[in-house]
């Protein structure tokens, strides 16, 4: 989303969610143009445009369980491969609605007025810029699920790009010229 400036929730539901490796990054981002210049050039319905693009990533992202036969899923005994393409469809827009959700519960982040597109506020950039040069990309504890649980569950903070008392000196600051002709 930083890179971009925002993403649409179609975006991130077809590409964002095959991130699982910061490795991946400028190969997700070349895919999010690619379909971005594809929907430009695009004339007819986008939503039947956006079906055959997430089709045709669904296929990519399971070609070896589609090949290997592995398409029954828990919900159905229809092992059918456009039954198992239907279904983690399903899955990967709950999953981006989710995302969303979640993003707008930080506080950092702005929902279009349709919830179609997201972005990071104007005014969290600063703090959206810190948390991306301050925190580990690399896996921690992987090897030891204790140290992993109890770093999940940690009581201290993390530390965090500002305190209240900043934030709120930080407020005062822009507004002051409001509070100043308010006396």
């Amino acid at each position: 989303m930083r890179h971009f400036g925002s993403l649409k929730f179609d975006e991130l539901m077809i590409f964002g969610l095959q991130l699982v490796d910061y490795r991946e990054f400028e190969e997700i981002v070349k895919k999010i143009d690619d379909f971005r210049v594809s929907k430009a050039q695009h004339e007819g319905n986008y939503k039947k445009f956006r079906a055959e693009y997430l089709d045709k990533e669904l296929r990519e992202i399971y070609a070896e369980d589609i090949i290997a036969g592995n398409t029954k899923t828990r919900e159905t005994s229809d092992a059918s491969v456009t039954k198992f393409l239907k279904t983690k469809a399903s899955n990967m827009r709950d999953y981006a609605d989710a995302c969303f959700r979640y993003l707008r519960a930080t506080g950092l982040v702005n929902i279009s007025h349709i919830g179609k597109s997201i972005s990071i506020g104007p005014e969290k950039i600063q703090e959206v810029d810190y948390f991306l040069q301050n925190t580990e990309r690399e896996p921690c504890f992987i090897d030891n699920e204790k140290r992993y649980v109890d770093y999940l569950g940690m009581l201290k903070p993390p530390h965090c790009f500002q305190t209240i008392e900043n934030c709120l000196n930080r407020r005062l600051a822009l507004n002051f010229h409001i509070l100043r002709y308010l006396k």
